[in-house]
């Protein structure tokens, strides 16, 4: 496997394309759920999408 240069601001004013982030603790330890999808119309007073 070929070692990416990490985007470090401290260093650099932009990250490039092909440059990677250095993963976090938080996306380290992430275990994202699994949701079932929606598949029938839902009313709800508040929706908040994309959060």
């Amino acid at each position: 496997m070929q070692q990416t240069d990490f985007y470090d601001p401290l260093r650099q004013r932009h990250p490039s394309p092909d440059s990677g982030y250095v993963q976090s603790y938080w996306t380290r330890q992430l275990q994202v759920p699994q949701l079932p999808v929606v598949t029938q119309d839902i009313h709800t007073d508040v929706a908040i999408i994309g959060a």
